[in-house]
């Protein structure tokens, strides 16, 4: 929500004073009110690398497909076979999909 900024001063001062009466260190205090100035939202950074695959160029964003791609898509036949039409799928999960929403 938003506050005022006289209140947000009024908090880190008294908090600055709690601190000091206490007895505690001022790189504790300094933490403290460096983690206040962010308003409580922590950024997480997303990597921006990419997960190519040597053989075909193909690109993704996690490792794990880029695994799954190595291993079980790339020039490899699709295995999983719809048994009422005959289409082809690389993922098992794909073939369930389309059988739940095809048939």
């Amino acid at each position: 929500m938003f506050e005022c900024n006289n209140k947000q001063q009024d908090r880190q001062s008294s908090g600055q004073k709690n601190a000091t009466q206490s007895g505690s260190s001022g790189s504790i205090n300094s933490a403290a009110s460096s983690h206040k100035s962010t308003s409580g939202i922590i950024e997480r950074r997303r990597s921006t690398k990419r997960h190519a695959c040597p053989k075909c160029n193909r690109s993704y964003a996690f490792f794990t497909s880029l695994w799954r791609h190595q291993h079980y898509e790339c020039g490899i036949e699709p295995q999983f076979i719809c048994p009422i039409c005959k289409v082809k799928f690389a993922q098992k999960s794909n073939l369930d999909r389309h059988v739940r929403t095809k048939h």
